[in-house]
């Protein structure tokens, strides 16, 4: 789509079911008052809910996610040989088509979030709008069963997020999850309210699905995030999957993640908060702080059941503030490394601030 132009929509700007979309274009979302507009108002929950994105946007004053990347799972209500019976649990996902005959199932453990085997869809049948039965080509698992959730393994799409400018988000600056590559490169992200960068991931209350497997962050700016701590995530870059039972977990979610080249420029708040996550590497990021806002008196650093973690190559404007990092002691966190090697290229030097 080149090029492309919202000024008005309702809700999300594009939403696409199936890959392969590429979009180029100017998106702006000027402050409006709610309560004196009686015909709607701009692309207010989201600018992109689709398969890929890449290209040249600035993506202002958004109410939701600038680009939303993500699985739908449904619910499995009931078991009968080969047959599932499935629900789409959310009303924002009624009508999307989730399975096709010859596509592959993967189901997802209700209780701990972790995925299982892939199954071969045979037959689809629509119920109703909330309920579908799927056959598959083999009879169901007996672990698997009521509780539980399913997901398309087929269709799960790759995204490159590339030389966007997000800025004065209420909510979060962007939200991933697809185990497909991810790549956020070159972007400024500038006072957004949450996480700029959320991976998620739930069979809970979204059903948003799709566990990332392969990440890179790299030469984004980061100026002045996540001002409303508490809100909207738990820092700047976030990997907070939502588990309904954390303490019987035993796989991570997210996985095989590259944070370097960064440069981190705001006050004293979180940078990292990484749930259920396995081998993520930190490296070579600069970090400025400043006092535009008071600090949030968080660590920068939380780790929370994650494996393999590499924390190094900082580059710091303030020592004092680098000198705690918060490990919480579970089983899962070991191999756990903090260190400062500094150096980072300042990607900085690229990018104009809007202003305040």
């Amino acid at each position: 789509i080149t090029p492309a132009s919202i000024s008005d929509a309702a809700v999300q700007g594009f939403v696409d079911r199936i890959s392969n979309a590429f979009v180029n274009g100017e998106i702006n979302h000027d402050v409006i008052n709610f309560y004196e507009i009686e015909r709607g108002i701009k692309a207010q929950k989201g600018i992109y809910k689709y398969a890929k994105a890449r290209g040249y946007s600035s993506i202002k004053e958004m109410m939701d996610d600038a680009i939303n990347v993500h699985s739908t799972c449904l619910a499995i209500t009931n078991v009968s040989g080969r047959t599932l019976t499935c629900r789409y649990m959310h009303h924002q996902a009624i009508g999307f088509e989730v399975f096709k005959p010859g596509e592959m199932l993967r189901f997802m453990n209700g209780e701990r979030l972790e995925n299982g085997p892939e199954v071969k869809v045979s037959a689809v049948n629509m119920l109703n709008e909330r309920e579908v039965e799927i056959t598959i080509d083999r009879d169901v698992p007996a672990e698997w069963g009521v509780g539980d959730a399913v997901e398309n393994a087929d269709y799960q799409c790759a995204a490159v997020f590339r030389n966007n400018i997000v800025c004065h988000n209420r909510a979060r600056g962007t939200l991933f999850t697809t185990p497909k590559p991810v790549l956020v490169e070159s972007n400024l992200f500038y006072k957004v309210t949450g996480a700029s960068i959320l991976f998620s991931g739930d069979n809970y209350y979204w059903y948003e699905s799709g566990a990332c497997r392969d990440v890179v962050i790299r030469g984004n700016v980061f100026s002045n995030c996540y001002t409303a701590a508490g809100g909207y995530s738990k820092a700047a870059i976030s990997f907070y999957p939502v588990v309904r039972n954390p303490g019987i977990q035993q796989k991570c979610y997210h996985g095989n993640v590259l944070i370097e080249d960064n440069v981190f420029s705001g006050f004293d708040s979180p940078l990292l908060f990484a749930l259920s996550v396995e081998n993520l590497v930190w490296r070579n990021n600069h970090i400025e702080y400043n006092n535009l806002y008071r600090g949030c008196e968080e660590p920068p650093f939380v780790i929370r059941k994650c494996r393999n973690i590499k924390i190094d190559g900082i580059d710091c404007s303030s020592d004092t503030r680098m000198d705690t990092a918060l490990r919480e002691e579970t089983d899962f966190n070991d191999s756990w490394s903090f260190g400062n090697a500094g150096g980072c290229e300042r990607a900085s030097k690229r990018f104009t601030l809007p202003p305040s």
